[in-house]
């Protein structure tokens, strides 16, 4: 049977590579793997198994999960005939968890700008946040902002 072998409790984003070592040699050749996951809702409450499979050469899987969730992975081997059981897995918990918005460009709102807020003033600030990707959750923006009172002459 296949042993996970990440541990960390805290995963940032929410792209998770999912890592384990394959069954003791000597045993029967595994011809595929099946990569378990399930969001955990609260301490009892479980979503029901999704599942993968994966080549039996490789001894990883990239998953693409939601942020700021509890999750439930495992994995087990199939021989010729038969799964390893699910019940006998190690089961890795862990949480996705928000990382940080990298820039905040700001770009001052011209007036041939294709966009149009009909409440928008001619000297309107639009603030544009670069993409975290899709590694990434976005947990929070703030924005600071001044305005100076200007002085015509």
């Amino acid at each position: 049977m296949p042993v996970i072998i990440n541990t960390t409790e805290e995963v940032t984003g929410r792209i998770i590579v999912v890592a384990w070592e394959p069954p003791i040699d000597g045993a029967c050749p595994i011809d595929k793997y099946t990569v378990y996951y399930r969001e955990v809702i609260f301490l009892e409450a479980k979503s029901k198994w999704h599942s993968v499979t994966v080549n039996g050469h490789e001894t990883s899987y990239t998953l693409h999960l939601s942020c700021r969730k509890e999750y439930d992975v495992a994995v087990t081997a199939w021989s010729t005939y038969t799964e390893s059981n699910l019940s006998d897995s190690k089961i890795w918990n862990f949480k996705t968890v928000g990382g940080n918005v990298d820039k905040i460009k700001k770009k001052e709102k011209k007036r041939n700008d294709t966009f149009i807020n009909p409440f928008q003033r001619r000297n309107d600030l639009l603030l544009l946040y670069s993409d975290p990707g899709l590694h990434r959750c976005l947990s929070s923006v703030m924005v600071f902002f001044s305005q100076a009172n200007l002085i015509e002459f």
